[in-house]
């Protein structure tokens, strides 16, 4: 089910919420599910077909997706917890 999720969404955003995917550790056909709602039309497959996800209502697609564009415009943070300072991290 997550990859008929994944396959609504340009190659490149596919690869882009497969990453979120992989760095959060969630695999799961709701969180797809979300990155689909936080993705402008623009980077669908059919971008002129308006999504329609269950319990979202559009003004808060529209959210989600403006705050996905903050994040995708900040710099990456690194991650700053003790267990991850023998990977380098969070120097």
């Amino acid at each position: 089910m997550t990859v008929s999720i994944l396959k609504k969404m340009l190659p490149l955003r596919q690869i882009g919420a497969v990453e979120l995917m992989v760095a959060m550790n969630k695999f799961t056909a709701s969180y797809a599910q979300s990155l689909l709602a936080a993705t402008p039309q623009a980077e669908l497959v059919e971008p002129s077909k308006p999504k329609r996800i269950k319990g979202l209502t559009e003004k808060q697609m529209l959210l989600m997706q403006r705050e996905s564009a903050k994040l995708d415009r900040q710099p990456p943070q690194r991650m700053k917890s003790p267990g991850c300072s023998w990977m380098g991290c969070g120097r």
